[in-house]
């Protein structure tokens, strides 16, 4: 479905747990955010914010189906109150169902700069951490800042 070389890939399965809604439209196109549930190998679900072009979709996904999405993770600041607000979603490019009885594939592959000294600390768990803030280039001279 994706090109190998990019720099920014991301392929997650799970089932859709929100209603895709009309998010906003660009030079003619619709975008849909809706929320995609996914299982860790833990057993434990994150709920991923997905932003999806009506382009690549024939039929948009209802609650319970699942699906599998393949595209990148991108970021943007959302202005609300008078305050910036860092988005991370990840942006479809490529949409298909999947049965229940397929084993998920989640993957994703970074290649950037870190930009800022990464920052170590220990959680509350005694679990010893790095945050760092990657810049993952795309077309068009665009960034995507990603909290890591």
């Amino acid at each position: 479905m994706m090109r190998a070389n990019e720099d920014n890939t991301v392929c997650v399965s799970g089932m859709v747990c929100e209603d895709a809604l009309l998010d906003h439209e660009l030079y003619g196109e619709a975008f849909y955010a809706l929320r995609l549930q996914v299982e860790r190998l833990s057993g434990v679900a994150d709920i991923l914010p997905v932003t999806l072009p009506a382009r690549i979709c024939p039929r948009i996904p209802q609650i319970g189906d699942r699906i599998r999405i393949c595209g990148q993770l991108r970021s943007y600041n959302k202005h609300t109150d008078g305050a910036n607000r860092l988005v991370i979603t990840v942006f479809a490019k490529a949409v298909e169902p999947i049965s229940p009885e397929e084993v998920p594939e989640n993957s994703i592959q970074l290649i950037g700069f870190i930009c800022k000294p990464v920052v170590y600390r220990t959680t509350p768990f005694l679990r010893e951490i790095g945050d760092m803030l990657l810049a993952v280039n795309r077309s068009y001279n665009k960034s995507d800042y990603l909290p890591l």
